[in-house]
């Protein structure tokens, strides 16, 4: 006689083997625990059968299948018996290589450009005005640091300058191996070029995001230049 064994915990279908006969009692066969008489259905790829409430049930099996999030292609696996790419959303279609913004549409991978908008305006141009602000910035042909150390010695300097305005640092260093005679008259001037350096910046990041934010598809986001000052 035929017996099917399950996993004790899952139910899921294990094996099929011959059943021992009683040693005590002619014509009738032992059941172990975990197993049945009753012999589980066909299933197909993706499915595994379950043994439950006392019969069979074919369900879902995607564990250990290479799986996409549809949201961003990022590799995801499923772990449980019933579960399916569906309900996690994801697909097992592989997302073109290079894509850095891509979302399956439920049948395809398509690129996903309104993330790539907020991704260059909150990241990349983002990143491209900090470079230049913190760059530096040039008062009569001398450049001067504008990084944070830098605003801090100014506003320190603005301090002292209030309660003596004939303060002055003979050594003062305006960037890497350049150093001046700070008082009040080249203070004025730095803090002037320090401000219209900062609107620059600024009103570059302002004008590109405003022209990616514009772009309708992926060429014309391509078509715009990210570097400050072109």
């Amino acid at each position: 006689m035929k017996i099917y064994t399950y996993d004790q915990h899952s139910g899921e279908f294990i094996s099929s083997d011959e059943a021992d006969k009683s040693p005590l009692e002619d014509g009738v066969y032992l059941v172990p625990a975990w197993a049945t008489t009753i012999e589980p259905p066909e299933y197909g790829s993706r499915e595994t059968c379950i043994f439950e409430n006392g019969n069979w049930t074919v369900k879902p099996d995607w564990r250990g299948v290479e799986l996409f999030k549809s949201s961003d292609g990022t590799p995801t696996t499923i772990k449980e018996i019933g579960v399916t790419p569906i309900d996690i959303e994801a697909t097992e279609i592989n997302p073109p290589p290079g894509w850095l913004f891509k979302i399956f549409d439920g049948i395809t991978w398509v690129f996903d450009i309104e993330t790539a908008k907020n991704y260059i305006c909150d990241t990349v141009i983002q990143q491209e005005k900090s470079r230049v602000k913190n760059g530096g910035f040039y008062v009569n042909d001398i450049l001067f640091d504008s990084d944070d150390t830098a605003q801090i010695a100014l506003t320190q300097f603005s301090l002292k300058l209030n309660s003596d305005p004939s303060y002055v640092v003979t050594n003062w260093k305006a960037s890497t191996g350049v150093w001046v005679t700070m008082d009040a008259v080249l203070f004025s001037q730095v803090m002037s070029a320090w401000e219209n350096h900062c609107k620059a910046c600024f009103d570059w990041q302002e004008a590109k995001e405003e022209e990616i934010s514009a772009c309708a598809i992926a060429t014309e986001i391509q078509a715009v230049s990210l570097v400050f000052g072109e």
